[in-house]
């Protein structure tokens, strides 16, 4: 029974941070994406409109847990490390 919780909890991590991994590579990529549009010919309302989401998105995006822990896949896998790391040991002591 431990052991369908324990696997129910890392793939709901591993959902998260994959979603956190994607939210943060596609947010790095949103300012370069409107740099290189062709938004200097449109009308002058628009432009401002670009300028403005064009400052905002210099900040990047990230999933976190509480303003803890990033959630990426660096994430995932130092818990899964740590979680293996902790079974090694329970089950050398208790042998």
């Amino acid at each position: 029974m431990a052991v369908v919780l324990s696997i129910g909890f890392v793939t709901q991590l591993f959902i998260d941070c994959i979603i956190g991994t994607e939210m943060f590579y596609q947010s790095n990529l949103l300012p370069d994406y409107l740099f290189q549009s062709d938004w200097w010919s449109l009308d002058m309302e628009l432009k401002k409109d670009i300028a403005f989401v064009l400052q905002h998105s210099q900040r990047i995006q990230q999933l976190s847990a509480y303003k803890l822990y990033d959630m990426n896949m660096t994430s995932w896998l130092k818990v899964l490390k740590l979680a293996f790391s902790l079974f090694t040991v329970l089950n050398t002591v208790l042998k």
